[in-house]
């Protein structure tokens, strides 16, 4: 959020627990234009220079995906350190990377265990109606980090390193809708900042997984994949979880855009069925401020401890997986009834995604056509948490057109319900009676992968019952999101 914008309750991220990619973008409308076409001629020259014939690497972030995401680089700081996987020479239009292999270099750098990355995203937001006012904002934000496998760099068996950095710029479209769940979960201050940084380590065959140091909550917690698509704050982050707020405003879990110091656990059974996750992170994540460039967490304020599992299974040949966790939060919250800092909220979810149709393809292969995913959830106690209950749900389209085999379409719901104590209270941030009992949203998406390395994303949300709107007034919002990966 802009510094100095109007003030709205809620909170922005964008993540989700396998990865999109970090992404591309630009602030000023036609200042956009001009700016992409000299970054698409100087790719061109420097891969007739000497990128193109060179085999790839796996992107650390492929621009398939559309939410910048933690769990991206974490995947660079695998244990496999990045290696290059021989393939078949590519061109401009079908390498992984906007400036394709460096002349050789990119390969070198992962073969010495070092993976660096660098994504841009653009957005252009409009409010057509409803909300606070009609408008529209631009934002863009820039992730670039690196991956670093220890193994191959100091011989420290199953170790590696991460860190992650963003630059946020742009004014939030909620300014205009009035929302609790932003329509972006990119909403940020405008910043350079350190996201994670963290060393890893690995046992198992990779079964069995640990990270310490600055770490985030939004890349493994109460994710699905098949919710990455959209890019409301609310569907990517479940409010019932990521939209709490301590007493003193700062974040309670550690998430886009501010991480927090932790310790986090990931254990596979051998036969690949079960997944269990853990973590243990400080308890004030800090506040969305300019000034501490991602390192104002704080100490004394109680621990976030969490947990999740995992069981995968096949109905018919279609995949699916249940998830199931619970988390308790010892810092302070804000008593709604006495507006005395009080300590401890806990809470509960479930959620389940699941294959609903996939077809053979002439080559042989199973292709996935339609998937969907629900997940539902419930904290308290009602007199310390803005959110009681949050439930959404979703379907993806794949391939929904013949000629674009890579794209995807969806669809999804997202309710959130607030403590009745915290809407009606005299001391609530937000102006008395302006909050609603709930507020839902309808989002439709369109993802259309235009090569390798760029993605586009048309996006049209209706948001009822804006919670900070004041009027109530239905909004309905019309955005895009350009995706590069370099």
């Amino acid at each position: 959020m802009e510094e100095g914008s109007d003030f709205c309750l809620g909170f922005g991220r964008g993540n989700g627990r396998d990865g999109g990619c970090m992404n591309w973008g630009v602030k000023h409308g036609r200042g956009a234009a001009a700016f992409f076409a000299g970054l698409l001629a100087a790719g061109v020259a420097w891969a007739d220079g000497g990128a193109a014939g060179n085999a790839p690497v796996a992107p650390a972030a492929s621009a398939s995906g559309g939410n910048a995401t933690a769990a991206a680089a974490n995947s660079a700081a695998s244990a496999s350190g990045g290696n290059a996987t021989a393939a078949a020479p590519v061109n401009f239009w079908t390498q992984p990377y906007l400036t394709g292999n460096w002349g050789g270099w990119r390969d070198t750098l992962g073969n010495d265990g070092f993976t660096p990355f660098m994504n841009w995203t653009g957005e252009v937001w409009g409010n057509a109606n409803g909300g606070i006012r009609t408008g529209m904002t631009l934002d863009m934000l820039l992730t670039a980090g690196f991956g670093v496998d220890l193994n191959q760099v100091a011989g420290w068996k199953g170790f590696s390193a991460n860190a992650t950095f963003y630059w946020y710029q742009g004014q939030s479209p909620d300014k205009n809708v009035g929302a609790f769940n932003s329509p972006t979960d990119y909403d940020s201050t405008n910043l350079t900042r350190v996201f994670t940084a963290y060393l890893a380590k690995q046992w198992l065959g990779g079964r069995l997984q640990a990270r310490v140091g600055e770490v985030t909550a939004d890349d493994t917690f109460f994710q699905t994949p098949s919710a990455a698509l959209f890019l409301n704050a609310g569907i990517t982050a479940p409010p019932v979880l990521f939209s709490q707020g301590l007493a003193n405003g700062d974040f309670a879990v550690p998430q886009y855009p501010v991480g927090s110091p932790g310790v986090w656990g990931h254990y596979q059974t051998a036969d690949q069925q079960w997944d269990f996750y853990t973590a243990v992170y400080d308890g004030d994540a800090g506040p969305d401020v300019s000034h501490y460039h991602g390192l104002g967490f704080r100490t004394g304020n109680g621990a976030l401890v969490i947990g999740e599992a995992d069981w995968h299974y096949a109905v018919n040949g279609l995949n699916g997986t249940l998830r199931a966790g619970g988390y308790y939060h010892s810092g302070y919250f804000t008593d709604w009834q006495t507006n005395q800092p009080q300590r401890g909220i806990e809470g509960g979810y479930a959620m389940i995604e699941q294959m609903l149709w996939q077809k053979k393809a002439a080559d042989g292969s199973i292709q996935p056509v339609l998937s969907g995913y629900a997940y539902a959830g419930r904290a308290g106690p009602a007199e310390r948490v803005m959110v009681q209950t949050s439930f959404s749900a979703g379907v993806n389209w794949y391939a929904p057109l013949p000629f674009a085999s890579n794209d995807l379409a969806g669809v999804a719901v997202l309710y959130t319900g607030f403590s009745p104590d915290y809407t009606s209270s005299a001391f609530n941030p937000a102006p008395l009676g302006a909050m609603t009992a709930s507020e839902t949203v309808v989002e439709a998406a369109y993802q259309a992968v235009l090569t390798p390395w760029i993605s586009v994303e048309p996006d049209v949300q209706v948001i009822f019952n804006p919670a900070n709107a004041g009027t109530r007034a239905t909004a309905t919002v019309v955005g895009a999101r350009a995706v590069v990966t370099f």
